[in-house]
C-alpha cells in the first residue's frame, strides 16, 4: 500500500545502523508497548533450550569473569543483633540461618517434566511457610523488632518468610551446613523471558552488592515449578541451582550466608522506562554474554558502503512452555511472514534477510544470531535486546512500524488471531 515510501524509509533506517546506530523494529500491534504493559503480559516470549554447540571464547569464560561492585541507594536495617540485615525493604542477608524443610509446605517437589503435570493449578507451584521454616539466632529483645519490618510490594513473599522466622537463643542445630553464599529466589514467571531476565538481573546485582563472585554463588529456588526451558541458563550464570525440595527432609539445613532475593516484580529493570538507567545494566549484558563465551561487541562490522546488512525477523509461533497451556497456543502472531521477508528483501536487495522461529534454536545459537544482526524485527523482544545485546558503543533505536507508513491489518480479535502487516 505504501511500498515506495516504506522502501525509502527502510533504506534510511538501515543507514542509521551504518552510523553506529543499530535498528530494532518492533511489530507491536496498534500501540507502542512499554515495560509497564509488558508486566501484565503472561505469555512466554521465547522458549530457550541450553545445548552448547559452537566453540566459545576461552578468554570470556564464566570462571574468569570479574564482577564490579555496586552501591545501591538502599537503607540498611540491622535486626536480630545483626544476624539479619534488611536493605531498602527489598532484600535481606541472614547469617547462620536455618531452613527446616519440614515446615515449608508444597504439594510438588518441582522440576517435573511439563507433560507429567499438565493442567495443574499454579497454586501448587508455591510454598506455604509455617513458623520455623526459617530460624535465626536472635536475642528476645531484638526478635520483637521483626514484627515491625515490612518488605515492599503487594503480596511480597519475603513478608511471609519474615513472619515464619523463628528466633532462637543460640544458632539452631542443623543436619546439613551450606557454607557458600546462597541467594533464595521465588520465581513468579519462570517460563517468561522478560520476567526471568529481571530475576537474573536481580541476582547479578546482589552478587555485586555483597562483593561475591558468580562462580561461588548458589541459587536456591523456593518454588516448585516444573522443569522450564529457561532453568539451565541459571547454571550458566551462577555456580549451581538447587531447589528447596533438595534440602534434607531429616532435619534443618544451615546456611552461613543466605540472601532473601529481590522480588522480580520490584526489579529496577522492571521500571526502566520511568526511571534512570538501572545500575550496572551494561555490565549485566556483558556478564550474560560472557556466560556463553560471547564478546560484548559484535565481531562483524556492517558493510555500509554496499548496504550489506543483516536483517532478522523473529516469528512467534505455538510452543509448549508451562502446564496451563497444554496446546502451546500463543497470541500476537504475524500472518503474512513470507510477504514481510519478500518486501524487506526488495527494499534492501544487498541485505541478508531471514526469519526464524527462535525458540527452535539453542541459547548459544539465539544469542549469536541476535548479536550479529543489524536490523532486528519482532514482537515484544525489545527488553531482551536493549538490555543485553546492543553494542556498548551503539544505540538501539526502537521504531514503531507506523514510522514507516505501514498499515496494520488485524483480524477481529487481535489477542487470539494472527494478523497481517501491509506496507
Amino acid at each position: 500500500m505504501h511500498a515506495v515510501t516504506a522502501c525509502s524509509d527502510m533504506k534510511r533506517a538501515a543507514r542509521w545502523r551504518c552510523h553506529r546506530l543499530p535498528l530494532l523494529v518492533i511489530l507491536i500491534g496498534v500501540t507502542v508497548v512499554g515495560y509497564g504493559v509488558l508486566l501484565t503480559l503472561h505469555q512466554p516470549l521465547v522458549q530457550l533450550e541450553l545445548v552448547p554447540r559452537v566453540a566459545v571464547d576461552d578468554s570470556a569464560s564464566r570462571r574468569a569473569r570479574q564482577l564490579p561492585a555496586v552501591t545501591l541507594d538502599v537503607d540498611a536495617r540491622s535486626l536480630c543483633a545483626g544476624h539479619l540485615v534488611a536493605y531498602g525493604r527489598q532484600f535481606a542477608q541472614l547469617t547462620d540461618a536455618v531452613i527446616d524443610r519440614r515446615r515449608c509446605r508444597s504439594e510438588r517437589r518441582g522440576g517435573e517434566p511439563i507433560e507429567t503435570v499438565i493442567n495443574q493449578p499454579e497454586s501448587v507451584e508455591y510454598y506455604s511457610v509455617d513458623g520455623g521454616c526459617f530460624r535465626l539466632a536472635c536475642p528476645s529483645v531484638a526478635g520483637s523488632q521483626l514484627d515491625d519490618y515490612v518488605f515492599a510490594g503487594t503480596g511480597n513473599h519475603l513478608n511471609a518468610w519474615l513472619r515464619s522466622l523463628q528466633p532462637t537463643v543460640v544458632a539452631a542445630a542443623a543436619a546439613d551446613t551450606r557454607s557458600r553464599f546462597t541467594i533464595a529466589v521465588t520465581r513468579y514467571e519462570y517460563a517468561n523471558l522478560y520476567h526471568t531476565m529481571t530475576d537474573w538481573y536481580n541476582a547479578f546485582l546482589l552478587v555485586c552488592f555483597f562483593n561475591e563472585t558468580s562462580d561461588s554463588t548458589d541459587i536456591l529456588f523456593v518454588d516448585s515449578h516444573p522443569r522450564g526451558a529457561l532453568d539451565p541458563v541459571w547454571r550458566r550464570l551462577f555456580r549451581r541451582t538447587l531447589r528447596l525440595s533438595d534440602l534434607s527432609s531429616d532435619g534443618p539445613t544451615s546456611f552461613s550466608r543466605l540472601v532473601w532475593g529481590w522480588l522480580g516484580y520490584n526489579s529496577l529493570m522492571a521500571i526502566y522506562l520511568s526511571s534512570p538507567t538501572p545500575p550496572l545494566i551494561e555490565e549485566f549484558r556483558s556478564f550474560f554474554l560472557s556466560g556463553y563465551g560471547l564478546p560484548a561487541s559484535s565481531t562483524l562490522a556492517p558493510d555500509c558502503g554496499a548496504m550489506r546488512l543483516s536483517v532478522l525477523f523473529i516469528w512467534r509461533r505455538d510452543y509448549g512452555a508451562h502446564p496451563r497451556n497444554p496446546r502451546g497456543h500463543v497470541t500476537r502472531k504475524i500472518d503474512n511472514e513470507e510477504e514481510l521477508v519478500s518486501r524487506v528483501s526488495s527494499m534492501l536487495p544487498q541485505a541478508r534477510v531471514k526469519g526464524v522461529q527462535i525458540d527452535l534454536y539453542t541459547m548459544d545459537e539465539q544469542l549469536r544470531m541476535i548479536v550479529e544482526t543489524d536490523i532486528l524485527i519482532g514482537e515484544h523482544i525489545h527488553v531482551f535486546v536493549n538490555s543485553m545485546v546492543t553494542d556498548r558503543d551503539e544505540h538501539c533505536h526502537t521504531v514503531n512500524w507506523s514510522d514507516f507508513n505501514g498499515e496494520l491489518v488485524t483480524q477481529p480479535n487481535l489477542d487470539s488471531s494472527p494478523y497481517n502487516w501491509d506496507f
